[in-house]
């Protein structure tokens, strides 16, 4: 079972790279991850997808709970600004920018911002961390600028929060990238409550702003 959970996770990985798309400035950044979200609706949707991770049985309630949401219409969205050094945590050495090339210095950041929902999905154990990753993607636009790391938090009326980070590329095209939030104790009422989850999971001098 753990092989095909490895080989569902590699081609989670290639599906996630593949997914790409060359959009021009015209939409803006909600738009885009909501093309991104849209896609997260359907492999949740899709059991020949699901089938490809051979998930555990424990975990199928957890995934219900996905497939039960309405993801078409977003309630409100967040800008979640953060600096670079508290993402840094995750990390378990100390980040300088001098030790790094500009393109590796680059990456490395864009590890640690698209680490923001494995943070607050750890709270809720491997489980939601596992399954938030199944149904993570990837999709990329050309053409805009994006001159900072960026994270959208979706809310929804009936459905997991979906959180989109929004990451330069070294072509000077950016990449959205998805993960639903697993976690029952992130409150995401206004912009004050969201901060509060946030720091209760260990992720502080966050500012959030209502879009």
């Amino acid at each position: 079972m753990k092989s095909k959970l490895f080989i569902g996770l590699l081609i989670g990985v290639l599906l996630m790279t593949l997914f790409t798309s060359c959009n021009g400035t015209t939409k803006s950044f909600i738009e885009c991850g909501e093309e991104v979200i849209s896609f997260m609706a359907e492999m949740v949707e899709n059991e020949a997808y699901i089938s490809l991770y051979d998930l555990p049985d424990a975990y199928d309630e957890t995934i219900s709970k996905l497939r039960e949401g309405d993801y078409s219409k977003s309630l409100a969205v967040y800008e979640l600004s953060i600096p670079a050094e508290e993402m840094f945590e995750v990390f378990d050495a100390a980040i300088k920018k001098e030790h790094f090339s500009e393109d590796l210095y680059k990456y490395v950041c864009s590890s640690a911002y698209v680490s923001f929902a494995s943070r607050i999905n750890q709270r809720s154990g491997a489980e939601a961390i596992s399954v938030s990753s199944a149904f993570s993607a990837r999709k990329t636009f050309a053409s805009k600028s994006i001159d900072a790391y960026k994270i959208y938090l979706y809310v929804f009326e009936n459905g997991c929060p979906i959180a989109i980070t929004f990451v330069a590329n070294s072509d000077g095209s950016f990449s959205a990238v998805g993960h639903f939030i697993i976690n029952d104790a992130f409150v995401t009422n206004d912009e004050y409550s969201i901060q509060q989850s946030c720091e209760a999971s260990g992720i502080k001098d966050v500012t959030v702003k209502k879009q």
